[in-house]
């Protein structure tokens, strides 16, 4: 499309330039001076055309960094970090003058969180582990401090063997874990500490032999027993010397919202929702989530559409959501499914932004088996303008918040970005720096045209 349009500018160039050597003998200095500067003006209409988008990237780019400072505290409960960016947001879509469905832009709720506020581990006197490069404790593990000398911990080989370490009774034992012939997701682990663990009482559990490890904040309840990851196998047949500390802060009611806004649309009572989830990791002791990719980066483009389709009417209502409380069960959008500002029946698609800062590999769509129109619709625009390289559909998941839509029976697609040049999801390194915003203008885009065509 660029390519057009600045064959089209140089076109018109030309034929002003034609216009001029035609008409420089019948017409006076003043005229060409005119002409002139209508072709100057030319060219800055085209050059303001082709960098349309290039504005909404800067954009994009502006939200991301903010959304991922300090002073957010990694958009989770801890020091209200969640209600600090819903005012962000909020105050974006007020300036992009969105309607309210009430007296402002928040529905709130409450949720349990649970985070740990300080964590310290050393696997030998004076060697002090790293977050992320070498350790994390898992977000449920409860306050604790534990100093072990010279002490040899029971090593778990595979699911056999636990099946039969488990019957036996055992107290006050370190198990060692080793996720190379044990794999084990981070969500069996909650499920594993409380259903496994009735004959052996450990008093640490430790997972190893991970090349990397991602972080998984507190969803459940806070647990009796900690559980650490660590990178590598350090520990071997003996633990010379380990020191862990957690400190664990935990409530069952922590007020947290959502933030919502709508455009009308030329059919009023159709509508298409844009939503993404603002929540991040937190932090981890004092290391802080920045949480760009995931999702400071669906967010951005969520209050990136609003500010356009503010100014360019709709076929059909938008309503941008931007969900709390996502990494801790989707519960921002499990509140808005049950408590819905819209009708639910009149609900025409759900658009959900998540992981969008990538995309050398394609566009993923989520549920796109089960939303066949959307998606031929998606791919005819596609191989008309060359956004992605290649639209992936893909079978529902309940990974984000398109999936309560899902389950009533609302059609509901996630989009996310494909590429290896991101891979610090639930990381503290899914910084703004490490984001890079491959397609995120192609997205821009094929969202747009989709939209408008509608």
């Amino acid at each position: 499309m660029d390519i057009a349009i600045w064959i089209i500018a140089i076109f018109s160039l030309y034929l002003c330039e034609q216009i001029k050597s035609i008409t420089m003998d019948y017409t006076n200095t003043m005229n060409n001076k005119r002409l002139s500067y209508f072709c100057f003006l030319v060219i800055i209409s085209f050059s303001i055309a082709t960098k349309a988008h290039s504005q909404n990237l800067n954009y994009v780019h502006k939200v991301v960094r903010e959304l991922g400072q300090p002073n957010m505290y990694g958009r989770a409960a801890i020091n209200n970090g969640d209600s600090i960016a819903a005012d962000y947001i909020a105050k974006e879509f007020s300036r992009f003058k969105l309607k309210s469905f009430g007296n402002d832009y928040y529905q709130y709720f409450t949720q349990p969180a649970v985070y740990q506020s300080e964590v310290s581990l050393q696997l030998g006197k004076g060697q002090i582990l790293k977050p992320e490069d070498e350790f994390y404790v898992l977000g449920f593990s409860p306050t604790y401090d534990i100093e072990i000398n010279n002490e040899k911990p029971i090593f778990i080989d595979g699911k056999e063997h636990w099946e039969l370490i488990k019957k036996t009774k055992l107290d006050n034992i370190i198990l060692v874990f080793n996720q190379k012939t044990m794999p084990i997701s981070l969500k069996e682990m909650a499920k594993f500490i409380d259903s496994d663990f009735t004959q052996v009482k450990p008093k640490l559990v430790i997972f190893q032999g991970y090349e990397h490890i991602n972080y998984y904040i507190g969803r459940e309840n806070v647990k009796q027993v900690p559980v650490i990851q660590l990178v590598g196998e350090p520990i071997g047949k003996t633990i010379d010397y380990l020191k862990l500390h957690i400190k664990t802060t935990s409530t069952l009611s922590h007020k947290t919202q959502n933030v919502v806004g709508y455009v009308e649309g030329k059919n009023k009572d159709k509508y298409v929702l844009i939503t993404s989830h603002y929540d991040a990791l937190g932090m981890f002791g004092d290391k802080v989530f920045p949480g760009a990719q995931d999702n400071a980066s669906g967010t951005a483009a969520v209050l990136d559409f609003a500010s356009y389709f503010a100014e360019n009417k709709p076929p059909y209502s938008l309503v941008f959501i931007t969900f709390g409380a996502e990494e801790v069960g989707m519960l921002g959008s499990h509140y808005f499914a049950d408590n819905p500002l819209v009708p639910l029946d009149k609900i025409h698609l759900v658009i959900n932004l998540d992981l969008v800062g990538s995309g050398s590999e394609g566009l993923s769509i989520v549920n796109g088996t089960s939303q066949d129109k959307f998606v031929k619709q998606l791919e005819r625009i596609n191989n008309s303008e060359k956004y992605f390289w290649k639209i992936l559909s893909a079978d529902n998941r309940c990974n984000s918040d398109h999936c309560v839509f899902v389950e009533k029976n609302i059609p509901a697609v996630f989009l996310m970005t494909c590429g290896q040049e991101h891979k610090w999801s639930h990381s503290i390194y899914d910084s703004y720096e490490n984001l890079p915003f491959t397609k995120y203008e192609s997205l821009f885009r094929l969202i747009g045209d989709y939209i408008k065509g509608l």
